[in-house]
């Protein structure tokens, strides 16, 4: 893995999985296996926080945070809502590693 050689390694991405802890009603099967998934096998820790949301609501459900950010880094790092939703009922993200 990246960070085993020492490179930070960053993975992001929509999931389409809801999860309560993310703004959803409930959690699903498939968040629950993507979870355990990450956490046991890629060594990979979430900076995806509770109650930051990054998906607008709708009139089915409501405002959410269904981007996942993974790092495999040995620092700290972060991620801030950059407040653009640049069109779409998503919010763009910056995802910084700390020196």
């Amino acid at each position: 893995m990246a960070a085993d050689a020492g490179i930070p390694l960053i993975v992001a991405g929509d999931l389409n999985a809801p999860r309560s802890s993310w703004g959803y009603v409930e959690d699903s099967l498939k968040v629950a296996f993507i979870c355990k998934a990450i956490q046991d096998n890629l060594m990979l820790y979430t900076i995806t926080y509770p109650g930051f949301l990054t998906r607008l609501g709708d009139s089915v459900t409501g405002p959410s945070t269904p981007e996942l950010s993974l790092v495999a880094y040995g620092g700290k790092s972060s991620r801030r809502n950059m407040g653009e939703d640049l069109g779409f009922d998503h919010l763009t993200i910056s995802m910084t590693l700390h020196a």
